[in-house]
């Protein structure tokens, strides 16, 4: 029995089988804790019921970023070695207090307010316990290092807007958890080359426990489910803890593999459809003087929607969107942070101008 003990220790002590087994273990108890959970949700009509803001019209399981939690919890603890990664348990603490909020929400609803408290108490815990924040502009307006005032505000805002803007997106089938399947493997490449395994492990526990997810969400037909604000708010987390390691690497190591000299503007090309989406419909609400938190369908999903598209073309086209401003923005980081930040932006206004010509085009042909 000891031998045998000392042999699987040996093997997860190699870094690249260890990540292949969280890959794996991730991806088993997400697949396989999908059907108990649809089971759940019928027997207990738990549904998101269609209403006049959602693009599905029919009632529909939802919960399903209980299993999306479940693959990366349990696969990080079972492989990741918390003795060389300190800021495990602040991560863990972390998706469990957010899983108890979705959970309540995606059944219950709750109030604004009580999300935003669960939200800045996340806050807390991350940057003042767990000590993830930005040190490090990167040289945005030539600034590089921060005060840790300067620091703790930055780490804090960008936080808020991450955690929300997932859950902002999450309105056709597919586009919340493909986009996220992107981001995390791209992170999982990036801290990979960098040897950095203990982030590489957070990326791949994220990526396998969404791939079954995905799977039902786009091909589910009778047993499709969403995976509610229990997983937004999981995926939220998780990538602001990436997205916060990444830029800290890319500040104190230009080399490796993939060679990073623009971590600020990448970040944002990285999130370009979940940030740019939540920036033009934020702005088009308070224009119109609605609150930003008000229900519409002016997101870009919305539009390409009413321009004809199903919900996996409208996906396929976002993600291809957004993978092709990441590359764009990889081979053009020699233009600095700032040019290539507001490069970015007039992207996504060139997109919005395209898709708002491209409905009145169709409204005048109806």
């Amino acid at each position: 029995m000891g031998n045998f003990y000392e042999i699987i220790q040996n093997l997860l002590s190699t870094s690249t089988i260890n990540i292949a087994i969280v890959l794996i273990t991730s991806f088993a108890i997400s697949f396989f804790s999908i059907p108990m959970i649809l089971n759940f949700t019928r027997s207990k009509n738990i549904f998101d019921k269609p209403n006049g803001r959602t693009s599905h019209y029919e009632n529909t399981p939802t919960l399903g970023g209980v299993a999306i939690f479940a693959g990366i919890t349990i696969s990080l603890l079972l492989f990741c070695n918390a003795t060389s990664f300190n800021g495990l348990q602040y991560i863990v603490a972390s998706l469990m207090l957010v899983f108890f909020i979705g959970l309540k929400d995606d059944i219950y609803t709750i109030s604004l307010t009580k999300k935003l408290g669960g939200q800045l108490l996340v806050i807390f815990i991350l940057i003042f316990l767990g000590d993830f924040r930005f040190t490090n502009l990167g040289g945005f307006l030539g600034i590089y290092e921060i005060s840790y005032i300067t620091s703790v505000a930055i780490s804090a805002f960008v936080f808020i807007v991450l955690i929300n803007c997932i859950n902002l997106i999450d309105g056709v089938d597919g586009l919340a958890s493909g986009l996220s399947i992107l981001i995390a493997f791209i992170f999982a490449i990036f801290f990979y080359s960098h040897k950095n395994t203990a982030f590489t492990l957070v990326s791949t526990s994220l990526l396998g426990a969404l791939i079954p997810f995905f799977i039902y969400n786009v091909f589910g037909k009778r047993n499709k489910l969403f995976m509610g604000d229990t997983g937004a708010l999981i995926i939220g987390v998780i990538s602001v803890v990436l997205v916060v390691e990444f830029n800290e690497i890319s500040a104190s190591n230009t080399s490796g593999l993939i060679a990073i000299t623009a971590a600020p503007a990448m970040s944002i090309a990285l999130f370009f459809i979940p940030l740019y989406d939540t920036l033009q419909v934020f702005t088009l609400r308070l224009f119109k003087r609605k609150s930003p938190f008000c229900p519409d369908k002016n997101h870009l999903h919305h539009r390409l929607l009413r321009l004809g598209l199903s919900h996996v073309q409208t996906s396929i086209m976002l993600i291809a969107i957004n993978l092709f401003v990441f590359v764009l923005s990889y081979f053009l980081q020699f233009f600095g942070v700032l040019a290539l930040s507001f490069l970015i932006l007039v992207i996504g206004l060139a997109i919005s101008s395209i898709l708002y010509f491209l409905l009145l085009q169709k409204q005048k042909q109806a």
